[in-house]
């Protein structure tokens, strides 16, 4: 069932959300009788969660993560996260970048 599950929730990121995002591995709530299946987007940084879909026994969606939402996460997520740029120092303050370590 999980590679059922995968699919639908493939699908349905391709169709409505963009080829930037997959599904990550699904997991079965036994207590809520519920599958949970994470969304990653890929960035030029790294892969992000950025939200999460939730599934019945049979498959059939209980809840979908906003497409807006999803993409507010992922902005204030790689706005958050460190790069790692090799150059001069003097570079990259005159570029305007926070040099942390040089």
């Amino acid at each position: 069932m999980e590679a059922v599950i995968l699919d639908r929730v493939q699908e349905y990121l391709d169709d409505c959300v963009g080829e930037m995002t997959s599904p990550g591995k699904p997991s079965f709530d036994y207590t809520r009788r519920e599958w949970r299946v994470p969304v990653l987007a890929r960035t030029t940084k790294a892969i992000f969660p950025v939200g999460e879909f939730t599934l019945d026994e049979e498959g059939n969606f209980l809840s979908v993560p906003d497409r807006r939402q999803m993409t507010r996460l992922l902005r204030a997520q790689v706005a958050q996260t460190a790069s790692l740029v090799l150059a001069e120092r003097e570079e990259l303050e005159t570029s305007g970048f926070h040099v942390v370590a040089a």
